[in-house]
């Protein structure tokens, strides 16, 4: 294991502590900084409905498992509103492990 797949290790831990609020974001930002990373929060809303659907989630069940509403969830996939923060970090955590991460 080389230096660069060390740092993409701790990348991903880290991306799964913020996405479970076992650390901040300042925390997060500060890893991901020492990593040479930058924090990009953002998702597409096709993103996130490739996401979603990967799941088998109806918007609803899915407002549920991340603690949003219909609404918001309806902002996002139609582009409306921006994906990004915590639910573009949670909701890639979600697409890389799947729900049992969350669960």
């Amino acid at each position: 294991m080389d230096k660069s797949d060390v740092k993409e290790v701790i990348v991903e831990m880290a991306e799964n502590a913020y996405a479970m609020g076992k650390i901040s974001l300042p925390e997060y930002q500060k890893i991901l900084e020492g990593c040479g990373r930058t924090l990009k929060p953002e998702i597409s809303a096709e993103e996130f409905v490739a996401i979603r659907k990967k799941c088998h989630l109806s918007q609803a069940a899915l407002g549920l498992k991340i603690g949003a509403s219909v609404a918001a969830i309806t902002k996002w996939e139609t582009g409306k509103q921006k994906v990004q923060g915590p639910v573009a970090v949670l909701m890639k955590v979600i697409d890389q492990h799947g729900l049992e991460i969350i669960s």
